[in-house]
């Protein structure tokens, strides 16, 4: 459960420097804070459908661990 969203998100764990990383509901840049936002259509600063895909990603994880590999530009 996240005390910051209200409904329970999935928390990225082991990432050097940071914590209370969740993977919520999100269309825009200023819904993300620092987190990560799953969408079905990715446009330049916007993803569309997010809670669709959440509904989607949580469905698959329900109570399984995950290992995800950010693979993007390094800033």
């Amino acid at each position: 459960m996240s005390p910051h969203l209200g409904y329970v998100s999935p928390e990225v764990l082991h990432v050097p420097g940071r914590t209370a990383i969740r993977w919520h509901i999100g269309n825009f840049p200023k819904d993300v804070l620092g987190c990560c936002v799953v969408g079905t259509w990715l446009g330049v600063d916007s993803v569309s459908n997010s809670k669709l895909a959440f509904d989607g990603l949580t469905a698959k994880l329900q109570g399984r661990d995950m290992t995800a590999e950010y693979r993007g530009p390094q800033l």
